[in-house]
């Protein structure tokens, strides 16, 4: 936003009446915790989550200088996303040495990309509407209180968001330059996650109605980026197709899923009041325009939102993803949503009609939230079991079972501790006859003085069985948090086992 357009906005908010100021400071309110959660969490060279040191791992083998796409091994075991968000935080820590603060502020920097995009994007479409405009971010950003607070988890999640959003917002009005970052902006949300192939068609289906001129042009710079990354990948980066597409189809799809979350908790739970006035939306255009309908559906904003949907009802499912594949949809809705409720409110005379939408709806997120909002504060408790868990590794030799890069924190050497997601799930059913010997190896050999086991510890696993034959003594427990004992992998209740060797 230039300074015209920041006049723009201020002039906006001096035609306000005393209400609308009001409604539009009160949608305000939920960025209050959002900020207290990112200071709380911003100084923390330590995450209550495994996948947070799961992707510091995949930093770290950058900042090594080793392939991201290696084998299967007891010493390192990849993340199966792509690696764009992985690139940038390591370019920060190789500057400015690794630690958790690098990957999070990447998060934060492209979570408030995505704020500033859904701002712009909704002042377009509801004519400059600042109580609209202001209350379509705090939407988005309000469901990382729901959803792994992603506004700065070490996580792919915000970077694919960003680029998906900036992807679409380029071709509401597609022209050369515009469709040509358009389709870089989708590609590199590609290579952040799989799933934005989605949008990448989505965005190709889209100017085939509208703007066939420059669908050739979106293509040809989609695909020169796609072949050019995905050569690169696979040539140096190890076996990239086989651990980013082959291992993702092991686990299996719960239809149950499809109804109890994505449709109940997602659709019609965190964003279902303006889910109803998306739908309300499409057919309420045909009263004030004379566009036909298989016209206007494709605009950027519904593209998106569809798009955004079927990756959510496709992915959520899925055993092992949850609702952050509905980030883009919950983007879209909003977007529809909003812009949907300003017109029924101009075609009723009454500016109300939007601005009770935006606020009974980001209301809605807040109420929702209540409970889980406390969980999302590091409070002194993580501190005191981090620094107890530095005492082990001070200690001797140890392993904190299913939770990598964290040896490498405390100067020690990863081994033992794979993430064997892509070997134990084969055509959607659990299977351990596949998992190497090799995994066992060290613990057989005792080379640990101590395993720590928490919440990714499972005894009917042949790694966990040898851990239990070889580590009999329990010699510490770290319990679980007293007020969110389940919440997040490292908040529950430790055990730290002995070597058999140092019994003798």
């Amino acid at each position: 936003m230039g300074g015209k357009a920041f006049r723009e906005v201020w002039n906006g908010w001096c035609d306000l009446s005393l209400g609308e100021k009001f409604i539009c400071l009160a949608v305000l309110l939920p960025l209050i915790p959002l900020v207290g959660i990112v200071i709380s969490r911003m100084g923390a060279d330590y995450d209550i989550g495994a996948p947070a040191y799961q992707h510091m791992a995949m930093i770290d083998q950058i900042l090594q200088g080793k392939v991201l796409y290696a084998p299967l091994s007891s010493e390192y075991s990849c993340v199966t996303y792509n690696p764009l968000y992985w690139y940038i935080s390591a370019a920060f820590c190789k500057v400015f040495g690794m630690s958790f603060l690098w990957p999070r502020l990447v998060s934060l920097m492209f979570s408030a990309g995505c704020a500033g995009i859904m701002f712009m994007w909704t002042w377009r479409l509801t004519a400059k509407d600042l109580v609209m405009s202001m209350a379509a971010p705090v939407m988005v950003l309000s469901t990382a209180f729901l959803i792994q607070f992603w506004v700065m988890e070490i996580n792919v999640n915000a970077l694919h968001v960003f680029l998906v959003l900036l992807g679409f917002y380029f071709l509401i009005e597609p022209d050369m330059r515009k469709t040509v970052i358009a389709a870089i902006a989708l590609t590199a949300s590609f290579f952040t996650k799989q799933t934005a192939l989605a949008y990448i068609v989505a965005a190709a289906v889209m100017l085939f109605f509208r703007s066939r001129r420059h669908l050739l042009l979106y293509w040809v710079t989609c695909v020169i980026f796609l072949a050019a990354g995905c050569w690169y990948l696979e040539v140096f980066e190890g076996d990239f197709y086989r651990q980013t597409i082959a291992a993702n189809q092991g686990p299996p799809w719960m239809l149950n899923r499809l109804f109890s979350e994505v449709f109940q908790q997602v659709f019609f739970g965190m964003v279902g009041c303006v889910f109803m006035f998306s739908i309300l939306r499409v057919f309420v255009e045909g009263s004030v325009e004379d566009v036909p309908f298989f016209a206007r559906i494709w605009r950027s904003e519904y593209l998106l939102a569809a798009a955004g949907i079927a990756v959510e009802i496709i992915s959520h499912p899925k055993y092992g993803s949850g609702p952050v594949h509905g980030l883009v949809a919950i983007c879209g809705i909003t977007l529809c949503g909003l812009s949907g409720a300003s017109l029924i409110g101009k075609m009723a005379g009454c500016k109300k009609i939007a601005h009770a939408t935006a606020a009974v709806q980001v209301a809605a997120l807040i109420i929702i939230s209540i409970p889980s909002i406390p969980s999302q504060y590091y409070d002194r408790m993580d501190e005191d079991k981090m620094i107890r868990i530095s005492g082990i590794f001070r200690s001797g030799r140890t392993c904190y079972f299913g939770i990598p890069y964290i040896q490498r924190k405390y100067g020690q050497a990863s081994l033992g501790i794979p993430d064997d997601e892509p070997t134990k799930w084969v055509n959607g059913r659990l299977t351990y006859q596949f998992i190497p010997p090799k995994l066992s190896e060290p613990f057989a050999k005792q080379e640990f003085d101590y395993v720590i086991i928490g919440s990714y510890f499972d005894p009917n696993h042949p790694v966990a069985k040898v851990i239990m034959e070889n580590y009999k003594k329990a010699v510490a427990e770290f319990p679980a948090h007293p007020r969110f004992p389940n919440s997040t992998d490292l908040r529950h209740r430790n055990v730290v086992l002995a070597a058999n060797r140092l019994q003798k």
